[in-house]
């Protein structure tokens, strides 16, 4: 049975047992990723799919993900490639197939071929940018935003972006990153240098909001179009905010439309918007070379080690 069939039939025949959403008695891999969690939330916030949406530091160890069928990975490159480093060939009797974002392909190792396919998040033909006057801009300005531009490099793309828009609001609530360095974190001012470009380029009379929650309650938004200020997807790759905004009618500016293929799995999230499955071409991964390049380096990997290690950060910017 193909990669994909075996997919179609655990989505299709799946139930809440299999779900980690689902689970009461779970316990994150550590107490700094709970921490993390809870620091970028909204963004990190559960949804219902049968794919069964995770972390990968959701899960104690490999055997407790290993208890689900399928897991749809809500990673970005950081959480991926220490997966992988840690294990690079599945273990023994390992079953469980893990749906990874396309973006990052290239950090499949081969030896994972059976138990892995790609999908990306695409919206449906027919749903189209509604309300041309009004532009949300959302996201953090943490340092992982920043790994191939800097500030006001990014501000100047959004600039760009919003030109024909009458009606623009920012939404950054303020955090600071736990994946930064101490001495990051007490010398840099993240949020300060981008209210500052915002300011610069798109005036003083600019409104920039922290407050998620109040925002959209107080101003009952309908058909606004927005931008996911994370565009590198460093830390986190399938954020909660484009499924409920995307829900909510909102029309994701740097989102595609779903092209269709034959060779692919398609299931709505939403009326808007679905996930396409694909499978995982194994040839496009550069793994081995990450992989050496690691550990001749170093014997051990964490999502908070491999963010401030430079050859991470290089490869990073040499392959996205």
């Amino acid at each position: 049975m193909s990669t994909l069939n075996k997919i179609k039939n655990i989505i299709d025949t799946n139930t809440n047992e299999e779900i980690l959403y689902k689970k009461w008695n779970t316990n994150n891999r550590d107490e700094l990723f709970t921490q993390i969690y809870w620091n970028y939330s909204p963004i990190t916030s559960k949804y219902f799919f049968e794919g069964n949406p995770a972390f990968f530091y959701e899960y104690k160890d490999l055997f407790d993900m290993g208890r689900y069928p399928i897991t749809m990975i809500r990673d970005g490159f950081l959480g991926i490639l220490d997966f992988f480093l840690v294990h690079p060939k599945p273990i023994k009797d390992y079953q469980s197939i893990l749906l990874l974002p396309q973006k990052y392909e290239a950090l499949i190792p081969t030896s994972w071929k059976d138990q892995v396919a790609l999908y990306t998040l695409e919206l449906n033909e027919k749903f189209v940018e509604k309300n041309k006057d009004h532009l949300v801009i959302y996201g953090y300005s943490t340092e992982e935003m920043y790994l191939k531009s800097d500030i006001e490099e990014r501000v100047k793309e959004l600039k760009v972006d919003a030109e024909k828009y009458k009606k623009i609001d920012f939404i950054f609530p303020q955090r600071d990153s736990l994946l930064s360095s101490e001495k990051v974190r007490s010398t840099s001012k993240f949020s300060l240098d981008l209210y500052k470009n915002i300011y610069k380029y798109f005036g003083f009379e600019t409104e920039i909001h922290h407050d998620v929650d109040k925002f959209f309650v107080k101003n009952k938004l309908e058909n606004f179009t927005y931008i996911n200020f994370n565009k590198d997807k460093v830390l986190i790759n399938d954020d909660f905010m484009d499924y409920y905004l995307i829900s909510a009618n909102a029309y994701p500016l740097n989102m595609n439309h779903y092209s269709d293929n034959e060779k692919a799995l398609s299931y709505n999230l939403s009326l808007n918007h679905k996930v396409i499955i694909r499978e995982f071409d194994s040839s496009k991964s550069k793994f081995n070379e990450l992989y050496v390049n690691h550990r001749m380096k170093r014997k051990t990997s964490s999502i908070y080690e491999l963010f401030n290690y430079s050859e991470v950060r290089e490869s990073f910017q040499k392959l996205y």
